[in-house]
């Protein structure tokens, strides 16, 4: 929603702090691949952020 009102600043941190919750998850069960999955995605939306941050 942040990204579709132009609130990028905002979105980068809610983005960044989803993805250190994913990460710790991640490290507590590294067999858990919805958790593993969950890092992957969190990561790819901070970059796609990053970059349209970069863009502007």
């Amino acid at each position: 929603m942040q990204v579709a009102q132009g609130q990028l600043d905002n979105a980068l941190k809610s983005f960044q702090a989803y993805l250190a919750i994913a990460e710790r998850l991640a490290r507590l069960d590294p067999s858990n691949a919805q958790w593993q999955r969950d890092v992957d995605i969190s990561r790819r939306r901070v970059a796609e952020v990053t970059r349209q941050m970069a863009a502007d």
